[in-house]
């Protein structure tokens, strides 16, 4: 099947999300904003994460619904596994600028329910209403970079099973508004 076809099945192969642990819908700019607002949400009234808002230096979408936003928006021909595509879960990841004596918690980890949505829910999350959010959290190098470029940076040369893991697939920048909706990193096997 060629790429415009595959991408075309994606957009065509509408159903009910209820239940499918993988949801093939679209992930739009509302969706991205809805997304944006929840993990703001969940910075600001989070004790620990709170401590670290002078630092915040992007929110991001990554792994595979990252993936699938790319492919929907065509940055991405393909996904890294054909047989798992869509969106299991959503993983949003909060960047920030590292300072001495100041360093986020790697190990750090928060889930949510998302609620309600267009996305339905995975049965496999047994408590949840809608998709589950997964929240992790980073310090990372910001000097004469961009944010996107700090980014980029810490998973090339971050070290760690994090950046190795994340740059497999695709992250998308949700904060702040002049990074909202681009697609800070997609792995060149899958474009």
């Amino acid at each position: 099947m060629n790429d415009r076809k595959h991408i075309a099945n994606i957009h065509s192969n509408r159903f009910e999300n209820e239940g499918l642990v993988y949801s093939s819908e679209v992930i739009d700019r509302n969706d991205l904003m809805l997304l944006k607002d929840f993990a703001l949400d969940c910075i600001q009234n989070n004790p620990y994460c709170a401590k670290f808002l002078d630092l915040l230096l992007s929110i991001t979408l990554c792994q595979g619904a990252a993936n699938h936003y790319a492919v929907c928006q065509g940055y991405a021909k393909h996904y890294l596994n054909s047989t798992k595509n869509g969106i299991k879960d959503f993983d949003i990841w909060f960047f920030f600028k590292k300072e001495e004596g100041k360093i986020f918690n790697p190990r750090w980890r928060a889930k949510k329910d998302l609620g309600e949505t267009k996305f339905g829910k995975n049965p496999d999350d047994i408590g949840f209403m809608g998709r589950r959010v997964d929240f992790f959290g980073r310090s990372i190098a910001f000097s004469n970079m961009n944010i996107e470029d700090s980014i980029r940076h810490w998973l090339r040369y971050g070290g760690g099973p994090s950046p190795r893991c994340l740059s497999q697939k695709a992250v998308v920048g949700l904060y702040p508004e002049d990074v909202f909706g681009t697609v800070i990193w997609v792995n060149s096997d899958l474009t």
